[in-house]
């Protein structure tokens, strides 16, 4: 169906091939898990099966690609997208309606399809997705992982020969992961359709059960063959592979998740401070309330305290309220009420820079935060406006560069790199400022596990040796539970629980009302017959 046969690939504004002498051949029905580090040429190898190469990206080649027959390159996007439909590792480029239905509709549209049934497919797909509570809602006022759901019902809406899917899993909460792998499984097997993922935390979708594995590295593939196998050898590991998050039993409870129709509430909320727990308040959050129209409450009394030091995650369903509460500290959105406070001082009165002057936030999306140019003028950006002596701030930003791994991206220019080297550009545009408070919103997307652990590493070297306040927004279990003093649990815009990760993961009251997963070790206990232990609680591990 696939076939690539010396091919090599190199980007117009590139100086080295994204791809390089590959030779790869997919069968009708095949499920294709494709993985390895940022900028490996995983989203590359994508563009060329649905002729975004050279349709949308320049660049020379040598080689041949076919797709059922069809030289893609020759064939253009328009005709390929008929046979190959395809979710961008951006979702946010995909997106052309004015409201989520209009946008799962559009693929429909273009078949040329009876309205009746237009409606219903709509609807189905949406449901099928966890989006029919937002069809009539603008897609820029969703949170990511609630766009990535648009995007995937948009792309499953209509049958295919191939699904190409790049990172159809970020941002999404961990239920979410599981349902959407099950639906994508699920509408493979009814046309025998081939399945191409690229994932890259490749151990999210074992459960997927892939037929092959491809890890790419440098343009080349590296690997091949059944995950298993892969990961048995070790091989997975020499990649920077995790190993799967589960929650392990334990007799120990948390106490912390208030009772089904009660969250929210002021009385249900920890008993225990945040503020004695962490001593002098650096952010103070308090009674925060926000919407996006009247009477449709996106968050409702938010308040926690965090100290000197502390990194603190983010947690919660998609759509809760998670991203709001960053923009909100920062000064890009408006709360109806409630006040944000910094070392005591009213940050809600200070302009967005004002307040950048102490607290940076990383954006989920790089085409938010970067202007054209290249990577070192992207990063010293913010230390040119602040007057930095010129011999300070190159120190700064080759120390950055470095912890990001984009010293050999310095001169690059910013259009050139895949998403994930973007997200690096971004994190280090943030922390070249040396902040006083860094809020992340989503840093693993698009990030492999060996840029991500280095960065996380010099975070906690901040935090360390300058007190740095450290505020994760993520759906990634891993990070919550490995880097945070404490997680703090958001759901459908109410705080549900502020504790420990291990005691928030260990509370299946909590774990079910923010979708957080069930973790994999209680679940193959579950089917193989085996019951909770007294207590009934895991703890993370």
């Amino acid at each position: 169906m696939i076939e690539f046969k010396d091919y090599t690939f190199q980007y117009r504004n590139q100086k080295e091939p994204a791809l390089r002498n590959i030779n790869l051949t997919i069968c009708p029905g095949e499920r294709i898990l494709v993985a390895g580090p940022s900028g490996s040429g995983k989203s590359t190898l994508a563009y060329c099966m649905n002729g975004l190469v050279p349709f949308l990206f320049a660049g020379k080649s040598s080689g041949t690609v076919t797709v059922m027959g069809e030289n893609p390159a020759k064939a253009g996007a328009l005709k390929m997208s008929r046979t190959v439909r395809t979710v961008l590792q951006d979702a946010d480029s995909q997106f052309v309606g004015r409201t989520v239905a209009e946008d799962i509709a559009f693929i429909l549209e273009n078949e040329g399809m009876r309205q009746e049934e237009m409606v219903f497919r709509v609807k189905k797909m949406a449901e099928a997705v966890g989006a029919e509570s937002f069809l009539e809602r603008v897609p820029a006022e969703l949170s990511r992982g609630q766009r990535q759901r648009v995007a995937m019902a948009g792309a499953l809406a209509e049958e295919a020969e191939v699904f190409l899917l790049d990172s159809p899993l970020s941002g999404l909460d961990p239920d979410a992961r599981k349902h959407i792998l099950g639906l994508i499984g699920e509408i493979s097997r009814r046309k025998n359709s081939t399945v191409i993922m690229i994932e890259q935390q490749a151990e999210e979708v074992l459960s997927w059960k892939a037929d092959r594995m491809i890890i790419m590295e440098g343009g080349r593939i590296a690997a091949e063959g059944k995950p298993e196998r892969l990961l048995n050898e070790g091989i997975g590991r020499d990649y920077g592979f995790r190993r799967p998050f589960c929650t392990v039993p334990s007799r120990q409870g948390s106490g912390q998740a208030a009772e089904d129709g009660d969250a929210g509430r002021k009385e249900d909320m920890p008993s225990h401070s945040c503020r004695k727990r962490a001593g002098q308040a650096v952010l103070s959050v308090k009674n925060l309330y926000f919407s996006y129209e009247e009477g449709v409450p996106v968050l409702q009394h938010i308040h926690f305290d965090i100290g000197k030091g502390e990194t603190v995650s983010l947690i919660g369903k998609n759509g809760g309220g998670k991203s709001v509460i960053g923009e909100i500290i920062c000064g890009f959105r408006k709360p109806a009420r409630g006040s944000v406070t910094f070392r005591g001082e009213d940050m809600l009165s200070k302009t967005v820079k004002e307040r950048g002057e102490k607290i940076g936030l990383v954006t989920q999306t790089p085409a938010q935060m970067l202007s054209g140019g290249t990577v070192y003028k992207a990063v010293a950006a913010g230390l040119m406006t602040r007057g930095i002596p010129k011999r300070e701030a190159k120190e700064r930003i080759d120390r950055v560069l470095e912890v990001c791994g984009l010293l050999p991206f310095a001169g690059q220019k910013i259009s050139a790199l895949s998403f994930g080297e973007k997200k690096r550009v971004m994190i280090a545009s943030v922390l070249v400022s040396n902040p006083e408070v860094i809020i992340l919103d989503d840093p693993t997307t698009g990030l492999d596990n060996r840029h991500c652990a280095k960065i996380m590493e010099y975070l906690q070297k901040l935090k360390k040796e300058c007190g740095t306040v450290i505020v994760l927004i993520t759906q990634d279990m891993h990070l919550a539970s490995e880097y945070s003093d404490r997680a703090i649990v958001v759901a459908d815009g109410h705080l549900l629980a502020d504790g420990t990760a291990a005691k928030v993961l260990a509370d299946e009251v909590i774990v079910r009302k923010a979708c957080l997963g069930q973790g994999m070790l209680p679940e193959t206990a579950g089917k193989c017959g085996i019951g909770n232990l007294p207590g009934g609680r895991g703890t993370a591990r």
